[in-house]
């Protein structure tokens, strides 16, 4: 047997009432009925009792159509509201119907009632189930968001069709983008239908097997790397990301050591063994040879020494900026640098160079001294060494200043300068910018990494001509309680 239809009457003649009730009746139609005829007994029903549908007259003595439909569209703005009228004119019918009227229907066509009564209660019935499955669907995203929210990796969810159903908040901080539900994945990142993770999603979706990727992202100057598996979900998959970006570039910067260190060892070892044979070689023939001059060959045997003492100094440099450990202290850089060009200026073998360290405000930064010292000489040394100009003299300025939160110091000279092709390649180990060069290609090298190791960076000035212009740039780094740093 059917459920039972509960139905309102707004009606004030009791004939018509059982007119209508009867042909409802004969219809077959299961009816459980209340008759009201007042603003508040409206109210009152509405509020006590869940009807399936409202049946008004046109006019009561106390209310007409559009005043009913008022107060039970205030009271619930979904159920069915049928007007049924001796007499209407189709002007005011359709007034009506726009004002939320589901239907009307003439005393002198009651036939029609019924249908139409059975249609509205269907209807009102499937609104009803599709707002409760809709509140359970928002309860369910509500969970699967609070759920997908905790997780503290990148989290989106695809359905068969490859449109974004969610995206969670580390997925839109990572990839800077929000994004709306029903998005076109790959419209919005276009580089990843051909890259690893768009052939994972498809595998994903094609086998229902999960599939694991690895994702390079570039967003604005800053690249990021991730570990990915895409799992099958529904009809579509959800894609799970972690950020690996600081193993990655600790894997790659392991990768580098090994490769320098591998090319330290043989190159360090090839110009060892320079030297040593050749040493060995004077000795032998000093011996076998008593007649022979032997200050000649001892000055020969202390230049091959000078240089094996070279090339012990640069593993020295190298050992301390790998693998000492730091040394941080508070730099004057007006003392330290005025200490270092003193030095240098005050060697017989300088006196045709004239060092102008100018001044500028006290700075005073945390670093490692004897770094800082081998930094400075390198780059004076190197320009004494190729800075000479035209009337074979030596002119070296020396500025530093401070920059926001760092102190940028420049070292220039008048000499040959740099070529601009080869400005990639002269901070590289062992390179020498040209075949004449006598030193051990290795100068620069340790500049820029003593540099890194205090945090700061070298480069060239391209805009000067003169010569060469080398600017390092510091932080300026507070101390640290407890560490002294």
């Amino acid at each position: 047997m059917a459920e039972p239809l509960k139905i309102l009457f707004i009606e004030d003649a009791v004939d018509d009432f059982d007119l209508v009730l009867l042909e409802l009746k004969r219809a077959s139609l299961n009816v459980v009925p209340t008759r009201v005829e007042t603003e508040d007994k409206i109210k009152s029903e509405l509020s006590a009792s869940n009807y399936n549908l409202v049946i008004s007259d046109n006019q009561l003595p106390t209310l007409n159509a559009k005043k009913s439909l008022e107060i039970v569209r205030n009271m619930n703005s979904d159920i069915p509201f049928v007007l049924v009228s001796g007499s209407i004119g189709e002007e005011y019918a359709v007034e009506l119907m726009k004002l939320g009227v589901s239907d009307y229907i003439l005393k002198s066509n009651l036939s029609r009632l019924a249908p139409v009564v059975l249609r509205e209660c269907q209807e009102y019935s499937a609104r009803i189930r599709e707002k409760s499955n809709s509140r359970k669907l928002i309860l369910s995203e509500l969970r699967f968001q609070n759920l997908t929210e905790s997780i503290a990796d990148v989290f989106f969810a695809l359905d068969a069709h490859l449109n974004v159903i969610f995206w969670n908040s580390v997925a839109e901080k990572e990839f800077d983008k929000k994004v709306l539900p029903g998005s076109k994945l790959f419209a919005l990142f276009p580089k990843w239908t051909n890259d690893q993770i768009g052939h994972a999603i498809s595998s994903t979706m094609e086998n229902f097997e999960p599939s694991t990727f690895k994702l390079q992202h570039k967003n604005g100057e800053t690249t990021q790397y991730f570990e990915g598996t895409v799992s099958k979900s529904g009809q579509g998959v959800s894609v799970l990301l972690r950020k690996v970006t600081e193993t990655y570039l600790n894997r790659q910067r392991l990768e580098l050591l090994n490769t320098e260190l591998e090319t330290l060892l043989y190159r360090i070892g090839h110009d060892l063994k320079g030297p040593i044979s050749s040493v060995l070689g004077l000795l032998n023939i000093m011996k076998i040879s008593e007649k022979i001059e032997k200050t000649e060959f001892i000055e020969m045997m202390e230049t091959r020494m000078n240089n094996l003492e070279s090339i012990l100094k640069v593993l020295k440099d190298v050992a301390q900026i790998k693998y000492s450990s730091p040394n941080a202290q508070l730099l004057n850089l007006k003392d330290c640098l005025s200490a270092i060009c003193d030095a240098i200026v005050s060697e017989e073998m300088y006196d045709n160079v004239n060092i102008k360290l100018n001044e500028g405000e006290e700075i005073n930064c945390w670093g490692e001294l004897a770094l800082f010292k081998s930094i400075i000489q390198n780059l004076v040394e190197n320009a004494i060494k190729y800075g000479e100009n035209k009337h074979g003299k030596v002119e070296i300025d020396i500025d530093y200043k401070k920059v926001d939160d760092k102190v940028v110091i420049s070292i220039s000279d008048h000499g040959r300068g740099i070529p601009e092709d080869i400005h990639s390649k002269i901070f590289q180990m062992f390179y020498r910018g040209n075949e004449k060069s006598q030193g051990s290609g290795m100068g620069l090298y340790i500049v820029r990494h003593a540099l890194g190791r205090m945090g700061g960076t070298i480069l060239i000035d391209k805009e000067y001509k003169q010569g060469a212009c080398f600017k390092i740039i510091m932080p300026i780094l507070k101390k640290k309680e407890g560490n002294g740093q």
